[in-house]
C-alpha cells in the first residue's frame, strides 16, 4: 500500500514517473493532429493514453509535493489517501466521457 501512497519512494514508479514526463508534450501533439486531420480510429486511444499519462503525471507530481511540504504523518496520510482517490474519479470520469461517445466530432 505505501508503493501507491509514497510513489517517489520506488524506483520502478519513479522510471515511470519520468518516462510519463518525457511523453506529455509528444503525446498531446499526436492527439490534437489525430483530431484535426478527423482520423477516427486512434482518436479515442490517443485521448485515453493521454488522460492516462497526465493523470499519473500528476499524481506523482502531487506526491513529491506533499512529501516536501506536509510533514506530519497523519496529515500526509490523509492529503495522500484524498490525492489518490481523487486522481482516480478525475482520470475515471475522463476515460469514461471518451468511451462513451460525448466527444464532440
Amino acid at each position: 500500500m505505501n508503493n501507491i501512497l509514497i510513489p517517489e519512494k520506488n524506483s520502478f514508479l519513479l522510471k515511470k514517473y519520468h518516462t510519463s514526463s518525457k511523453l506529455l508534450i509528444p503525446l498531446l501533439a499526436t492527439s490534437y493532429l489525430a483530431h484535426k486531420c478527423n482520423l477516427e480510429i486512434p482518436d479515442k486511444t490517443l485521448a485515453t493514453l493521454n488522460v492516462l499519462n497526465f493523470g499519473y503525471h500528476s499524481y506523482v507530481s502531487t506526491s513529491c509535493i506533499v512529501t516536501d511540504y506536509v510533514k506530519p504523518r497523519m496529515l500526509s496520510n490523509i492529503v495522500r489517501t484524498s490525492s489518490l482517490g481523487l486522481h482516480g474519479l478525475a482520470v475515471s470520469g475522463f476515460i469514461y466521457t471518451i468511451l462513451s461517445n460525448n466527444l464532440k466530432k
